[in-house]
């Protein structure tokens, strides 16, 4: 299956593996990272490998699109609280409820490997 020409992932990487490697990646950053730049270029990765995934992928426990949706707009949810409360309060924050939004988007991805 060849992939869209606006596709950003890298040259061979199928879209479920680049998204994957795009959340695992933005939830390094969140953990590690108060830096307000960094994590929005991560957020932005997010979005746009997000934008060029097949939810149906093929697979009996693939997802519905509004399911899909929902999750990654938890995730754009959950980034403006935390972005905002950095902006305010970087001492008092915690990224966790930001964690958990990737990671049940992450699960999702994952449920839908093709074996």
């Amino acid at each position: 299956m060849p992939l869209p020409e606006n596709f950003s992932g890298n040259p061979g990487e199928e879209p479920h593996r680049y998204f994957r490697n795009a959340l695992i990646e933005f939830k390094k950053v969140v953990k590690s990272s108060k830096d307000i730049d960094q994590l929005q270029i991560e957020m932005e990765r997010f979005l746009n490998a997000s934008k060029q995934l097949d939810w149906h992928h093929k697979n009996p426990q693939a997802y519905r699109k509004d399911e899909a949706e929902k999750a990654t707009g938890k995730v754009w949810t959950e980034f403006k609280r935390y972005i905002m409360s950095l902006q305010s309060n970087p001492h008092k924050i915690g990224p966790q409820d930001l964690i958990d939004a990737i990671t049940t988007v992450e699960k999702m991805v994952l449920s839908m490997k093709v074996t």
